[in-house]
């Protein structure tokens, strides 16, 4: 009997001290993760077409990598994001130097399919960053040789590259992607706007 009671007594006592570890592990992972993301590493290698803005019949084929991390606020305090850079044809948009993480593109609750927009400042071929919340399309602002070109991700030819943006004007409410590829950035409002209504009101040739 008093081996029996001696018995329940330990067994009690595990079960609390288990108990007691548990909850503070969860304790632990919840402070954890309350300020720092979930990190999900994101890859794509594969094709673009990089269309004039102001001349949108002159477009080309380009290869494309993208290499980056997914942020995911676990108690949703911070809004989810992706940062990370883009090769195209093996040139670096967004950054220069070892660090090579060029943009950040948080995802705002007011926008239902598409990352914020992310603009850069400084005098690199990246000037602008978008990604669909699936992180399955992308449009990039890029400036060369004076020029300011929109990346689209995925095409392998200008329909591709057409049908991907149309998708895209088409899902982003209620902050539209026609309006916000229209006003970043500031030097080339016009360029953008131009392209897009063209690019809706006139499919392009593959």
């Amino acid at each position: 009997m008093m081996r029996n009671k001696k018995l329940r007594t330990v067994f009690c006592g595990i079960l609390i001290f288990l108990l007691v570890f548990a909850l503070f592990c969860l304790g632990d992972y919840g402070i954890r993760y309350y300020h720092t993301p979930i990190k999900k590493d994101y890859d794509y290698t594969g094709t673009g077409m990089l269309v004039s803005l102001t001349e949108p019949d002159t477009f080309k084929q380009v290869s494309v990598e993208i290499h980056g991390k997914a942020l995911h606020y676990l108690w949703g305090n911070q809004e989810d994001a992706i940062a990370g850079n883009v090769w195209m044809n093996g040139e670096r948009l967004f950054v220069e130097g070892a660090d090579d993480m060029g943009f950040y593109a948080p995802f705002i609750d007011e926008e239902a399919y598409y990352s914020c927009l992310t603009e850069s400042v400084t005098n690199i071929p990246g000037n602008m960053f978008l990604i669909s919340r699936d992180l399955k399309t992308v449009f990039c602002g890029v400036l060369m040789d004076g020029k300011e070109f929109l990346l689209i991700i995925p095409a392998e030819n200008k329909s591709d590259a057409d049908r991907t943006l149309k998708s895209g004007l088409e899902q982003s409410q209620p902050l539209p992607l026609a309006e916000r590829l229209s006003l970043i950035p500031v030097t080339v409002r016009p360029q953008y706007a131009r392209y897009v209504s063209q690019t809706v009101l006139r499919p392009g040739r593959g």
